[in-house]
């Protein structure tokens, strides 16, 4: 019965998805009856009875409604099919985006990616090393992942994106089960997951491949929560907890994130401590033996169990550090801590304004600082947040989980505080965690609230309302979701839009100018890098493609001045000493941009790039051996690096003449 009722509900999504594709008046068609159907079944999960929708039922036997398997695995094998089901006609159109962004960088010019080979190396340098790039990110565990995908689909963008939305939709189901777990109230566990899945301001981590890393992080950090609950449950299983904390560790080596997770297990203990309170309580009115869980235990033992997270953060902080050497983040100047934290407040309630109405998504925002208190956005930012705090203090008592969500909410965004200074000030991304702690606080709040309405058909009326409602903003929300999708298939249309949205978005800029430089269009591409370095003259990355634009352009004095500039700004950046050898080298001024290539081999000794092209100068100069030695090192780095084989090639020719 219930695989019938999923693949009639499957019917529906399908049609959902074609009608919304057919224009705004079948787009308005389509979301009423995916409200409606989403509404029935999600009743049928709940056990809801809808009145005329039950006679109904009786009626015609093949509109019966099916409920929740009585078994918890029965029911979790039917949320997930349904979550399946949703997360396939919502992203389904999202396989055939290209790459984009710094998918470039960590899929197309990442040799690390290629070979297998590599696994050890992914694990000592930090994530943009293959590419030469810079930057203060150790994530070994999404370089493997990308790896896995690299060995099934090499360049097809759709293996990739699979992936991504597989991800998602564990995501959603693990959010299910810790709420579940945690509080054992499956059907608002269901509904927060549900949402999770849907809402808009997800689609940027699921259609973004290189932001891969926020569902990895996430997905781990929720299965060592799971698994610390159930040992908490069941302490002589040792196991479990041990299958935590090896989750906690694949969580720091997705996505620097991770560290919040002792402190989040902190924040969740007194929700425990009180779950178990209530137990006891219940137990002993029905005068019987309480059904242990937590009563056992004290916040000691509770305490003594998140110990061992610490000590693994403590251990990856040293690995970071001082077997990494790269603690913090160059390059970033920021002002003081006082002016960060009045701009993350302003932050913090623009991201709430985002999961309420979901406008305007896309993958770079700017927030400049905050000049003082009293400039008005600021102010209003920081009252919103006092009023939180008042309500959340408030509610303590009535409504616990409303108050669990919002404490996850905001400990889950602390390390986008900037109270450790970051790169940026706000970003949509930031949300894929700490959404699903703002909409248990939205359900529960709400759900609690409507509890206390005592007239039985009063209760009936709010209940059928309630899922109209929850369903229709589903739906609107599904629809919004499917249309953010297209928004990534022309990658100049999606980096206009940034554009058009953030003017101050110099990245995007250069990232027009990268593709115009592909396309041989070197005045468009010269003309965007100008833009970017107008926004920010300190992006480096914009004067490095300026100066490449000029020399494919012919013209190398030009160029060799933007890529001193670069180097200038920033002293590592390794591809801007490559560049610069390549103008050096189209000028014929061979000794120079000897140098140049030995200064970035200097920073980053498997950079490929520069050794083919610094065998290619010693070809030019007559200087055969050193050329094959650097062809021959170009290959022991990438053995699949077609430039080199084919120079190799042409040195044999010359030399068997």
């Amino acid at each position: 019965m219930f695989l019938s009722r999923l693949n009639n509900f499957t019917y529906f999504l399908e049609n959902y998805q074609v009608n919304l594709a057919a224009g705004p008046p079948a787009a308005v068609i389509a979301i009423v009856d995916f409200s409606l159907c989403l509404g029935y079944n999600i009743s049928c999960f709940l056990g809801i009875n809808l009145g005329p929708f039950r006679k109904m039922s009786k009626k015609n036997q093949a509109c019966t409604y099916p409920h929740l398997p009585s078994s918890a695995r029965g029911s979790n094998i039917g949320i997930f099919l349904l979550l399946t089901a949703c997360v396939i006609v919502l992203y389904g159109n999202s396989l055939g985006n290209p790459f984009i962004w710094d998918d470039r960088y960590l899929i197309i010019e990442n040799h690390f990616i290629k070979s297998f080979e590599n696994v050890f190396e992914i694990f000592k340098h930090h994530l943009y090393y293959s590419t030469a790039g810079v930057s203060n990110f150790w994530r070994p565990l999404q370089t493997l992942f990308l790896m896995l995908d690299y060995s099934l689909w090499k360049f097809n963008p759709f293996g990739y994106h699979l992936t991504n939305i597989a991800f998602h939709l564990l995501c959603a189901f693990f959010i299910y089960l810790v709420f579940a777990e945690l509080f054992k109230k499956r059907s608002i566990s269901f509904l927060v997951s549900l949402l999770f899945l849907i809402h808009p301001v997800n689609s940027t981590v699921v259609n973004y491949i290189s932001s891969r890393a926020d569902s990895q992080v996430t997905l781990f950090i929720l299965i060592s929560i799971f698994l610390f609950l159930k040992y908490i449950r069941r302490p002589h299983r040792s196991l479990y907890l041990i299958g935590s904390l090896c989750s906690f560790v694949l969580s720091l080596l997705s996505k620097e994130l991770g560290v919040i997770l002792p402190l989040l297990l902190l924040a969740i203990i007194p929700f425990i401590s009180a779950e178990g309170k209530e137990t006891r309580d219940r137990d002993s009115r029905k005068q019987r033996p309480h059904t242990a869980e937590l009563s056992l235990q004290g916040k000691s033992f509770l305490l003594k169990t998140v110990a061992p997270f610490f000590i693994i953060l403590i251990i990856y902080g040293i690995i970071r550090s001082v077997v990494l050497h790269f603690s913090s983040l160059s390059g970033v100047n920021t002002p003081s801590l006082y002016i960060r934290l009045l701009t993350t407040a302003e932050s913090f309630v623009r991201l709430i304004a985002l999961l309420l109405f979901p406008l305007r998504i896309h993958i770079e925002k700017y927030l400049p600082f905050s000049s003082g208190l009293f400039q008005t956005s600021t102010l209003f930012s920081v009252i919103i947040l006092i009023a939180i705090g008042i309500f959340m203090y408030l509610v303590r008592r009535r409504s616990p989980l409303c108050l669990f969500g919002l404490v996850w909410f905001f400990v889950t965004l602390l390390p986008m505080a900037n109270i450790v200074p970051i790169n940026a000030t706000i970003a949509d991304h930031w949300l894929y965690l700490p959404c699903c702690g703002f909409f248990l606080a939205v359900i529960a709040g709400f759900s609690d609230w409507m509890s206390r309405i005592s007239a039985k058909t009063l209760q009936r009326t709010a209940k059928l309302f309630t899922i109209i409602l929850y369903c229709f903003i589903v739906g609107m929300f599904g629809f919004l979701t499917i249309k953010q999708n297209t928004s990534w298939r022309n990658p100049v249309a999606f980096y206009q839009q940034v554009i058009r949205y953030s003017p101050g978005s110099f990245r995007a800029h250069n990232e027009i100018g990268i593709i115009y430089l592909d396309q041989a269009k070197y005045d468009d591409a010269i003309e965007e890098f100008k833009k970017a370095v107008a926004v920010n003259p300190s992006f480096d990355q914009a004067y490095d493609n300026l100066g490449s634009a000029y020399d494919m352009n012919g013209d190398f004095e030009n160029s060799i001045r933007a890529h001193k500039k670069a180097i200038e700004i920033n002293p590592r950046n390794i591809k801007a000493y490559n560049n610069l050898g390549n103008a050096y080298n189209n000028a014929n001024r061979f000794d120079e941009a000897v140098e140049a290539y030995r200064h970035a081999l200097e920073l980053n000794p498997h950079y490929k790039a520069a050794y083919n092209n610094l065998g290619v100068v010693y070809f030019k100069k007559g200087m055969y051996k050193q050329a094959r030695t650097c062809w021959q090192k170009t290959l022991e780095i990438d053995p699949n690096f077609k430039m080199a084989q084919d120079n190799l090639k042409t040195l044999q020719r010359l030399q068997n003449r």
